[in-house]
């Protein structure tokens, strides 16, 4: 088409205008040197170099298919050269040569004008006809410009030149010559471009020969008329000479051809005969591979009918549905049961099998995309049966108009896959929820298989991201390498390990304690493929085993501590009791006899056995809290109340705000629980700020399976490097005669959470004010 030579093609175009234009400046502007290339040659007139412009713009529109546009200035260019044809040939004037500038182009330009205009207007016509008598008008006008050309390269003068070509420009000739040649390759298929352009022989033939011989022609009359114009030869020896000359580069030629044509022969000969020995081969090769296929075939079939294989084949053009022997065995229908495509799909089972094979081939239909699907159908004696549907779509055009595939009997490996699948998801759903430890792994240790319990100890939700993975990825190192070493002892040996007591240390001071198996896999050659491990977590067994010992050591020591405290306190209390009395009976007999230092000394001394006696009281308080209690239901509110009645005194005193939250019910030691909040409101409103009144605020959270109490205060705070000492018993951060106390309080607090599973803890920012936490961790 067109655009395979469309550079050629535009270039010529934008050739033709520009030179149309150079012409018609100079016509205006009076520069000869446009008008006339060689002064003795005859000039382009202004109405040619017009009508070449009207050309241009005719090959432009034909080139970007502007229809309407090419046929006003085609039929302007017809126009115009039909009447200046017409001029030149009678005596008919209509005053196109006086236009612009007087000038009338010659009837062989007009002609050529009109053979290109008329050329065009039908170049893109439907009829094939049309078409080719377009091409012969553009063949001619390369014909006529060429002849034109010829006379100039020759140096034949205008008397001695055909009529038509007498006054035709140099430039005007070229102009033809080179559009119509482009415009012959807007169908290059069509006349004698189709001889110069094709790739066939006689294409490539014609190529090589029309050259070389019409050059040696050209040359050759040349020759003769620069003989003949100089005297040196008759015209009739002229002639003579050129008449011969022709026929020897006919014949030559002829003999070149000749040439060709018998290698050519030569060629098509040993290659029939190549062709023959070939056919030979082959018929022997097909005999041998049709014995070959006829044998694969016999086994295929044998294949297919153990396997229970069949193939089927819808035509979607004929509407017809072809079925193999063994597909009709397996919809258990007569040999010469004939389906359709909605008779085979209504074998399958109504529902959703039949649903997504409906879907499935619309979709194979639509797209040209293949399937392979397992589905259930019902067979023509109503039992359920699994089959394997493969389809490949055929397509032609890009569009599916044949579906083949194959039909297979799949039920009896489908019903074992399924009953499979379920015992595995119940052996699964069993692994999962028993609250222990199972895994499987390979021959390298690998996790292959795990369960709940064995992810949630690693805290994970998703197995995806353990499986594949060995300990030394899961777990701290030398956890890791323990397991690794008993996983290559029982993989090595084939002798499983059972209940051996192991721990994991899973960081952050995270031990666990596990009985742990792990027993060898073995396949069905005996050899030892990974490993089964069971671990049952005995961490919180390991814990109580240790928290039983300790609180056995513990309760011998506090039994041994709370007889010792006894003894000491009420030792220590009755010298105490006895110096108090015999002091007080000194200040009876001889207090008005005493000097004032001597009552200064006797009050010191009466303060201090007084501190003395509170100091051996709070010491008997705190080992009696390690008796072994049974617990209470405890309404913290009533017991806070209590409290708070107790301290009603120091509250009013102190103009001390006391607000509480509501308050659970516990299982507790009441008068213990009683102490702890007393001992903590009472320290809230004693170490208060001297330049605010005490606010102490009692709130609670949920904490795990207890709950967590905050007593917050805004008194004078506690510096960071104490935090960790206000618990110490006797440790005071203050000096007696700021604030009074035995500093043993805080110690009570810490003895009384602890007797509930418990921890107390401060935090504290000098100035502003301190929280006490602590934890209960009873079950209401």
């Amino acid at each position: 088409m067109i655009y395979q030579f469309s550079l050629i093609y535009r270039s010529v175009s934008y050739l033709t205008i520009l030179t149309a234009l150079v012409v018609m400046y100079g016509w205006l502007r009076g520069i000869e040197l446009v008008q006339i290339i060689v002064q003795s040659w005859p000039s382009m007139k202004f109405n040619t170099a017009l009508c070449f412009f009207l050309l241009g713009g005719v090959l432009l529109c034909t080139l970007y298919r502007k229809k309407l546009f090419k046929i006003l200035l085609g039929g302007v260019l017809l126009f115009v050269a039909s009447i200046s044809f017409i001029e030149n040939l009678t005596d008919l004037e209509v005053g196109l040569d006086v236009l612009l500038v007087p000038g009338l182009m010659s009837a062989g330009t007009a002609l050529c004008f009109a053979l290109m205009g008329l050329a065009h207007l039908v170049i893109y016509a439907d009829s094939v006809e049309w078409r080719k008598m377009s091409q012969y008008l553009l063949h001619s006008v390369t014909v006529i410009s060429f002849f034109a050309m010829i006379g100039f390269v020759y140096g034949i003068s205008g008397e001695g030149k055909l009529m038509f070509i007498s006054s035709m420009a140099i430039h005007t000739s070229a102009l033809f010559f080179l559009s119509s040649i482009a415009s012959s390759l807007i169908h290059p298929s069509l006349g004698f471009t189709a001889l110069l352009i094709g790739k066939k022989p006689g294409n490539l033939l014609a190529k090589r020969m029309f050259p070389l011989m019409g050059s040696l022609i050209l040359v050759l009359g040349y020759l003769v008329i620069k003989y003949w114009e100089t005297g040196e030869i008759s015209p009739e020896t002229g002639l003579t000479l050129f008449g011969m000359s022709i026929l020897i580069i006919a014949l030559t030629f002829i003999s070149m051809i000749a040439m060709e044509l018998n290698r050519t022969d030569i060629k098509r000969s040993e290659a029939v005969r190549a062709l023959r020995d070939s056919n030979a081969n082959l018929e022997k090769t097909v005999a041998e591979r049709t014995a070959l296929l006829k044998d694969k075939m016999e086994l295929l079939n044998a294949t297919t009918s153990a396997a229970r294989i069949g193939t089927w084949e819808v035509d979607l053009e004929a509407g017809k549905v072809t079925w193999s022997e063994m597909t009709r065995e397996i919809h258990e229908v007569p040999i010469d049961f004939e389906p359709d495509l909605t008779t085979g799909i209504n074998f399958f089972k109504e529902g959703a099998h039949r649903s997504r094979i409906e879907a499935t081939v619309q979709e194979c239909i639509a797209t040209g995309k293949p399937y392979d699907v397992e589905l259930m159908i019902v067979t023509a004696t109503g039992e359920d049966r699994w089959i394997r549907a493969i389809g490949t779509p055929i397509l032609r055009d890009d569009k599916v108009i044949r579906l083949r595939g194959t039909f297979q009997d799949i039920d009896v490996r489908k019903r074992a896959e399924i009953k499979i699948s379920e015992e595995s998801i119940f052996l699964q759903t069993l692994i999962d929820n028993i609250p222990i430890n199972i895994y499987t792994k390979d021959l390298l240790s690998r996790k292959t298989m795990i369960n709940r319990s064995e992810l949630e100890l690693m805290g994970l939700d998703n197995s995806s991201t353990v499986i594949g993975k060995t300990d030394h990825e899961l777990f701290p190192k030398e956890s890791a390498d323990i397991s690794r070493k008993e996983d290559v002892e029982v993989m090595k040996t084939g002798i499983p390990i059972l209940s051996r007591e192991t721990s994991m240390d899973l960081g952050e001071n995270n031990k666990h304690w596990f009985l742990t198996s792990k027993i060898p896999i073995k396949n069905s050659e005996g050899n030892v493929t990974g490993l089964l491990g069971v671990s049952v977590d005995i961490t919180e067994r390991k814990e109580n085993e240790e928290k039983l010992k300790n609180y056995a050591i513990l309760e011998s020591k506090s039994a041994e501590m709370e007889q010792f405290a006894y003894v000491a306190s009420h030792d220590l209390r009755e010298p105490v009791l006895t110096i108090k009395n015999y002091l007080n009976i000194l200040f009876e007999d001889y207090g008005e006899k005493l000097g004032e230092g001597s009552k200064r000394y006797s009050n010191t001394i009466l303060n201090a056995l007084n501190r003395m006696e509170l100091l051996i009281g709070g010491l008997l308080d705190y080992a009696r809290l390690s008796r072994q209690k049974s617990l209470e239901q405890v309404d913290l509110n009533e017991a806070v109340k209590n409290v708070l009645e107790s301290l009603d005194s120091l509250i009013v005193n102190s103009q001390a705000t006391v607000k509480v939250s509501k308050l659970p019910r516990i299982k507790g030691y009441p008068i213990e629980i009683e102490l702890l909040f007393q001992n903590l409101i009472t320290n809230g409103i004693k170490f208060h700020h001297p330049d605010r009144l005490p606010v102490v605020e009692i709130e609670r959270k949920k904490y795990g399976s207890g709950w967590m109490f905050l007593v917050r205060d805004n008194g004078i705070g506690i510096e960071p490097e104490y935090i960790e000492e206000v618990f110490v018993m006797f440790k005071r951060l203050h000096s007696r005669r700021l604030y009074e106390g035995t500093g043993i309080g805080l110690s009570h607090c810490r003895k009384i959470v602890e007797l509930h599973n418990g921890k107390i803890w401060v935090e504290s920012e000098p100035g502003i004010g301190s929280v006490f936490y602590f934890t209960i961790d009873i079950n209401e």
